[in-house]
């Protein structure tokens, strides 16, 4: 017969007949470690931590210290960019958490089912901040102004009289009452006494900024008293401006008190325009101006806009001319026309606001050198008075001890205030149930542009807030407008190498904001048609595996994640049994092990296992660990709860007695840890467990019966058994290398040997002679 040599050793493939399996293939691979190809015997976990108790998901933190739950939990850490507190992230299934090493404080080696932690996401205030004004301007604020006035004569501005000063508030005006109305129509030069009549009085106020006399109004003779609102001023002189040895200062006795405002009165106000050129001889002339355009109710804080007017005069200018433009005139408080502008000749609009007391001269300081009426323009107020109002809102986020702030609560009521006032901003002092970790919150206001920016922080305990700052003093914009808080039914958390979580609620696929793991913006959630059961970060994006079929997330880009349907019918059966490859995935399909080794889904155990014999390992039972490139599988099937490895490479299985809980694979040291019997435990790194390999059927052309046999072992004794046309002949413990008889009296077409033992077996050989052994 020829020699039969059982060698190169591979696992199980059910599927195949006995007679059918290819060489080196097993009907029975069982706690065998088939890694280099020869029998060697699988070993049990080496208990790391005994009594841990019964886990079903273990995770080794970066402290050192192992991390340990009774339900299954998804747990991510090092997303956060250069986090050098051991950030950690879980969820399951109650509301995603996160704590870190300080928080976790673990006293041993491990913890179960820890309760230190903080909820993953910060919600945004329920309500919206309420905005009144603070107060009334208290008694006393204002500003302080200091008024002088003089007599004035021919141009010429006499000695000043003594100051007064007053405190004006908001809303109130300066009342200036008992000037004198008697000038001083005696000179101390000498000459001629003056007419009464022919002498003003010009009211200053002095500004201490520039040690100069800012005039504040020009009053006839006899007025006795005047009214300021502070908003009119003129030209400024400085002391040696003021000549009291030409004019005597007026007598004392004048003061000044304080009373409600005197409002901007609005006047009918007429525009005209017309050209202005420069003729020979250096004559600066102007044309007839039009006809006038009348507004009426303009206060002089308003603005207007001019428009319709000719872009050209209809008449030629003369030959020669030049320096033509255009001119704008309008009415002053006196019902003269004064200039408002000059601007470009063919100048269509024209927008006006400035202040009366800014007018220039009047246009009959122009002649006329050509006549024709342009046509008449038109005028409207396009703003209302600048009286000064400032629109103030408010936005509040939550900030929690680690620096995370929420999205914004509503924006608040919008409050007009006048400079003088100031708004009190009232806010909640309790932080939501549940997230004891809030600790401050942030006020943000609207500045002139509508952006949000920030005003204040403040301790949670904090309730109103005054607000005193300009525009200029507010900080940074908002940051966290879209940064919503995760749902409490997030589940499934993965980590991308991006600084992204994702996870699933339903039949959504979330995305957290980029290096911040407490955001997860509306924006970033995506629907698929079938509830999910598992995320997987594969080398193209997150592969999305669901009741139905899978998705694709293409890329790591949180806002371009939209799933793309991938058209393999690949269902997951089982969340745990979703193993991390190294840039690709498996898990646990109705019918097997799915993967997507070669890019697209693939069935892997399609030529090892029939759908009903893959059912036999309970696959909704299924938690999957990654081990030396192989899959390793724990199962319970009700009975007697084991496991399997699953050899890419090779395409066979080899089943393990090992019934574990959870398992985990550390990416550092390539090391699988599991918990079995309540202790944590390294796989296979403990005592060598007793395996047992039976062949296929080896066939041959002619029955025959062999004779003797030999097996090559590191070490003995090793059991052997030979079976004969499946009926068992031999059952033997080799003691050595040497060649031994098999028993005879019958003869066979099929054979299958079965090895045993707790050392390595290199190979087996069965023959009919010890000649064919020793050739």
């Amino acid at each position: 017969m020829p020699l039969i040599r059982f060698s190169g050793f591979k696992g199980e493939a059910p599927r195949v007949a006995p007679h059918q399996l290819p060489p080196g293939f097993a009907q029975t691979a069982l706690d065998v470690d088939l890694r280099r190809g020869m029998l060697e015997p699988l070993r049990d976990p080496a208990t790391i931590l005994a009594g841990v108790g019964a886990a079903t998901t273990l995770f080794l933190h970066s402290s050192g210290k192992w991390l340990l739950w009774t339900d299954p939990v998804n747990v991510v850490e090092g997303v956060v960019a250069a986090d050098a507190t051991g950030r950690v992230f879980w969820t399951d299934g109650d509301y995603p958490k996160q704590s870190n090493t300080a928080l976790l404080d673990i006293a041993g080696d491990y913890a179960v089912d820890t309760v230190n932690f903080h909820r993953l996401g910060v919600p945004a205030p329920d309500a919206a901040p309420v905005v009144t004004v603070a107060e009334d301007a208290p008694e006393g604020y204002g500003v302080e102004r200091t008024f002088v006035y003089c007599w004035t004569h021919r141009a010429t501005l006499g000695g000043l009289s003594a100051p007064v000063t007053v405190m004006v508030g908001p809303g109130r005006s300066a009342h200036i009452f008992g000037l004198d109305v008697v000038p001083p129509t005696v000179f101390p030069t000498g000459g001629a006494a003056a007419k009464a009549n022919s002498f003003r009085k010009f009211l200053f106020e002095y500004d201490a900024a520039t040690d100069t006399y800012v005039l504040v109004k020009k009053l006839a003779y006899d007025d006795d008293g005047y009214t300021d609102d502070g908003a009119a001023r003129g030209t400024r002189k400085k002391t040696a401006a003021f000549k009291p040895a030409k004019i005597a200062a007026p007598t004392p006795g004048w003061g000044v008190d304080v009373v409600d405002a005197v409002p901007d009165a609005a006047h009918d106000r007429d525009y005209v325009y017309c050209w202005l050129y420069q003729g020979a001889g250096g004559v600066w002339w102007r044309t007839d101006a039009s006809a006038a355009a009348t507004v009426a109710g303009v206060k002089d804080t308003d603005a207007v806009a001019v428009s319709g007017m000719a872009q050209d005069y209809a008449t030629p200018f003369p030959d020669g001319a030049h320096g033509i433009r255009k001119m704008v005139f309008r009415t002053d408080g006196d019902g003269d026309l004064r200039l408002v502008a000059k601007i470009p000749r063919n100048a269509a609009q024209w927008r006006d606001a400035k202040p009366t007391e800014k007018l220039g001269r009047k246009i009959g300081h122009w002649p006329v050198g050509l006549t024709g009426a342009p046509a008449t323009p038109t005028a409207e107020i396009v703003s209302e008075a600048d009286t000064e109002v400032v629109s103030v809102a408010y936005v509040q986020t939550w900030v929690t001890g680690w620096g995370e702030e929420s999205a914004p609560s509503l924006v608040s009521n919008t409050l007009d205030l006048y400079p003088w006032q100031e708004a009190s901003v009232a806010t909640a002092t309790a932080a939501p149930s549940g997230y004891d970790n809030i600790t401050q919150k942030r006020l943000y206001r609207a500045d002139v542009t509508g952006t949000f920016r920030l005003a204040t922080t403040l301790d949670l305990a904090v309730g109103d807030w005054v607000d005193a700052l300009a525009d200029e003093d507010l900080g940074d914009p908002i940051e966290t407008t879209l940064w919503d808080a995760p749902p409490d039914d997030l589940q499934g958390l993965a980590g991308l190498p991006n600084g992204v979580l994702a996870g699933f609620a339903g039949n959504q696929v979330l995305f957290s904001e980029t290096d911040v793991p407490y955001a997860w913006p509306v924006a970033y959630r995506y629907t698929v048609a079938a509830p999910v059961v598992a995320l997987a970060v594969v080398d193209g994006g997150v592969l999305v595996l669901t009741e139905g079929r899978p998705y694709l997330c293409r890329g790591f880009d949180p806002a371009a994640a939209v799933p793309e349907l991938i058209r393999e019918r690949a269902a997951c059966v089982s969340a745990r049994s979703v193993v991390d490859m190294g840039g690709w995935a498996m898990w646990a399909s109705p019918d097997g092990l799915m993967s997507t080794r070669s890019g697209a889904p693939a069935l892997e155990t399609a030529g090892l296992l029939t759908r009903e014999q893959w059912q036999a390992f309970a696959p909704s039972t299924l938690v999957g660990g990654f081990w030396q490139g192989r899959y390793v599988g724990f199962y319970d099937d009700g009975e007697a709860p084991a496991a399997f490895v699953f050899d890419l490479e090779g395409g066979f299985l080899a089943l393990v007695e090992v019934a574990a809980d959870a398992c985990w694979n550390d990416a550092a040291t390539d090391r699988l840890f599991v918990v079995a019997g309540g202790d944590l435990g390294a796989w296979n790194e403990g005592a060598a467990k007793a395996f047992i390999w039976k062949s296929g059927r080896a066939l041959v052309d002619a029955a025959m019966t062999p004779l003797c046999a030999r097996v090559d072992a590191e070490a003995y004794p090793v059991l052997f058994k030979l079976y004969a046309d499946g009926a068992l002949k031999l059952t033997q413990s080799v003691a050595d290398n040497r060649a031994f008889r098999l028993p005879g009296g019958y003869r066979a077409f099929g054979f299958e040997v079965e090895i045993g033992g707790t050392v390595q077996v290199r190979q087996a050989v069965v023959a009919s002679t010890m000649a064919e052994l020793a050739g």
